[in-house]
């Protein structure tokens, strides 16, 4: 409206929601299991594809070469793949001289911090306890590619468990040595409910509802199942292509709304959609939320993750004003461009993250990596501009008049 367009509403904009939000939570699954950077650098790549295919094979939108446009797109994958390899290539890097761990064992190398010693000790215990369920029982060692996993399948009851071990002192970590005596039992080592916490953190500590608590639970969904050995990290990365299979077609359906409804005036009906659907979700996971917890309400609602508003409503507004900026030129961009090369070009968005990564935030160091990304970040950006010289504008329709 303060852009002077009209005011238009599609039921379109729904369908645009029920693509984006459970697409953006699959990815945001994969992003905490498995790394901000594979995960960016899997979902971009397969949203290109996805929606070049949208485009170029299904709405056959023209172009002056198909197979000059399919190599564009390959050389912004490569790219697009590139940028994330190089841009994880530092963490990767520091991550091996801190923790060096042997392939599905829960041995280390090198010492590790005792607090994460004692998480793997109590896993192991609980594991064993005649309290532990049978399929929590099931997640041993042999089910992940290292110990880092099996921490995470555990989730918030290891947290738990933690705070009543004892410490172990070695060295450094002699300060954590407190409590051993009356933590020592085998009792201690059993999420107890008599253990005097706050009630709605012990709501929050009977179960992991998070990202990590869906992925663990897949993955062992399927080795007991379907016999597919899969690591969480592995199954982060499922998640995060899935979530890019589905959200690439996030405005397809921007092709069947009407003109009025097209460019502009397409943001407001893919705000509501997106609105509706998200509110949709938070009402079901309450809901089985009230059904776990025997229908209470107080323990439902302190079982749903904090919100945080006090911390997050500076960097989340702002988060959301750049995020609708950008969302409003992808509509536009479609619009114009069309779904083929217009919302493929939108990928390139990691030029722009990573450019912030190595300039402003230092997350890129190595001149080798820096090299390498610069590299791989040309290529994309020569694969747009190839994609950008075979696009075509559609043929005018012709009125025939009677």
């Amino acid at each position: 409206l303060p852009l002077g367009v009209e005011f238009t509403f599609t039921p379109w904009g729904i369908v645009s929601g029920l693509f984006w939000v459970p697409g953006g939570v699959a990815h945001v699954c994969g992003v905490r299991t498995a790394g901000l950077a594979i995960s960016q650098g899997t979902s971009s790549s397969i949203i290109v594809l996805v929606a070049f295919s949208w485009g170029i094979f299904v709405f056959e939108e023209r172009v002056k070469s198909v197979a000059g446009a399919c190599f564009a797109v390959c050389m912004m994958i490569v790219g697009i793949v590139g940028m994330s390899y190089f841009s994880s290539h530092d963490d990767e890097n520091d991550l091996e001289k801190k923790v060096d761990f042997k392939r599905k064992s829960p041995e280390f190398k090198i010492s590790i911090p005792a607090a994460v010693s004692r998480a793997m000790d109590a896993v192991s215990s609980w594991t064993a306890q005649s309290a532990c369920s049978d399929e929590a029982a099931e997640l041993t060692t042999d089910s992940f590619d290292s110990t880092h996993d099996l921490e995470l399948c555990k989730g918030a009851k290891a947290k738990q468990i933690v705070r009543q071990l004892p410490s172990r002192s070695s060295g450094d970590d002699k300060d954590d040595a407190t409590d051993a005596d009356a933590d020592s039992s085998p009792a201690a080592l059993q999420p107890s409910r008599s253990h005097e916490i706050d009630p709605s953190k012990r709501l929050r500590l009977q179960k992991g509802n998070g990202t990590y608590a869906v992925v663990s639970a897949a993955a062992y969904y399927l080795r007991k199942h379907c016999n597919i050995h899969i690591s969480i990290r592995q199954m982060g990365l499922v998640f995060s292509a899935a979530g890019a299979v589905w959200g690439g077609s996030i405005l397809v359906p921007l092709h069947f709304a009407g003109r009025t409804t097209k460019g502009l005036s397409y943001v407001f009906s893919f705000a509501v959609g997106a609105t509706l659907v998200n509110l949709a979700l938070w009402v079901l996971r309450y809901n089985y939320l009230l059904k776990q917890h025997k229908h209470s309400h107080l323990a439902a609602y302190h079982s749903l993750p904090a919100f945080h508003f006090k911390a997050m409503a500076l960097p989340g507004a702002l988060s959301g004003l750049l995020w609708s900026v950008g969302n409003i030129c992808s509509i536009l961009s479609v619009t114009y461009l069309g779904e083929g090369v217009g919302y493929s070009m939108t990928q390139s968005a990691m030029l722009v993250s990573g450019l912030w990564g190595i300039f402003w935030f230092k997350e890129i160091t190595s001149l080798h990596s820096i090299r390498g990304w610069m590299a791989s970040a040309s290529l994309a950006i020569a694969g747009i501009l190839l994609l950008s010289y075979n696009h075509m504008p559609p043929l005018p329709k012709v009125v025939l008049k009677h």
